[in-house]
């Protein structure tokens, strides 16, 4: 029985082709006898073989191309399949590039992104970071040594043919390395016996860099955690006097990059009574006898309340003595009426 009969069709991509861009055809040939044999007439005076083929349209216009499938039967089955396409001009290529920061330190990684559209894919991309240094790709990474102004410069070319090329560039302000930056509380003041506590801080430009603190020159019982940066003191009653501190603040940069910052400590003796603890003076061992009775109630208040009794016992003291006095003459004088008589 004779075989059925010979069918045939194509596909193409991409579906909206361009100028000089490649066009792929592949046929699908059911039926009659294989194997098959398939010719292809793209339209524009070029012809090809096989069942998948590829063109490349010089021209933008609209062009039909014709598939044709033989079988190996005998007699030979024929089958024709024909589609309309539209080649479109290619759009002009176009490059840009972005860095992921535009002020990077001296030894900061930047992440350069570039992009292309138009023109004829795939595309190839090659950078030049200004000092010198190149690379390649979409994602090329580079450190700059040298603070200063670079203009970085992307070149992309595409597959077309004659191949495109566009270029675009960035300028990426380079900074000078600093040490990390110090925030302190200022001078202070406290009395012996009472504590003083303050944190400090410090901070990198860089926000790649680690800091850490220290201290040198701390006073006997005077601690600072280097990870909270807190500092805390209790004077002793013998540590009165200026005390100047240095904070030191390190980053782990390569080479580490270190400041650091005097702040000073006046310890005053404390006021008699005043509160104290251990080692300092006036505190609730010692011999003030009286400030129980007044809890709430400022030092120099007290004074003045001390001061107003003494006051009051004196003038009460000397009434007393007037009062002798006065009795102690009316005795001798009724003693001496009483001799009289």
């Amino acid at each position: 029985s004779p075989p059925p009969p010979l069918s045939t069709s194509f596909t193409f991509l991409p579906s909206t082709p361009l100028v000089n861009a490649p066009v792929a055809f592949t046929a699908v040939t059911t039926s009659g006898t294989s194997p098959y044999t398939v010719t292809w007439n793209f339209g524009d005076g070029t012809t090809g073989t096989g069942p998948t083929v590829t063109h490349t349209f010089t021209t933008a216009q609209s062009f039909t191309v014709t598939e044709t499938a033989t079988d190996s039967s005998s007699p030979r089955q024929t089958a024709t399949s024909s589609r309309s396409l539209t080649v479109y001009t290619t759009p002009p290529l176009s490059a840009a590039i972005r860095g992921s920061t535009s002020s990077p330190q001296v030894g900061q990684t930047v992440t350069f992104t570039a992009s292309a559209t138009g023109g004829t894919t795939p595309y190839s991309y090659a950078i030049s970071f200004g000092d010198g240094a190149t690379g390649t790709g979409r994602t090329p990474t580079h450190a700059y040594s040298t603070a200063g102004s670079y203009t970085v410069t992307l070149t992309v070319t595409d597959s077309g043919s004659p191949q495109a090329m566009s270029l675009a560039s960035i300028t990426v302000n380079v900074q000078a390395l600093l040490p990390p930056a110090l925030a302190l509380p200022g001078n202070q003041t406290v009395n012996s016996g009472s504590w003083i506590n303050f944190t400090v801080t410090a901070t990198s430009s860089n926000p790649a860099r680690t800091v850490a603190l220290s201290a040198s020159q701390l006073p006997a019982g005077a601690t600072f955690d280097s990870y909270t940066g807190v500092f805390s003191w209790r004077p002793g009653a013998s540590q009165t006097g200026y005390y100047t501190i240095d904070f030191i603040a390190t980053d782990d940069g390569t080479p580490p990059m270190s400041s650091s910052s005097p702040m000073g400590i006046q310890v005053n003796q404390a006021a008699p009574g005043g509160s104290g603890g251990s080692g300092s003076g006036g505190s609730s061992n010692g011999g003030c006898t009286w400030c129980p009775t007044f809890p709430t109630i400022s030092y120099s208040m007290r004074l003045l309340l001390i001061g107003g009794l003494l006051g009051l016992v004196t003038s009460l003291a000397l009434l007393t003595i007037k009062a002798r006095s006065s009795l102690e003459h009316t005795k001798r004088r009724l003693n001496r009426m009483t001799r009289d008589d």
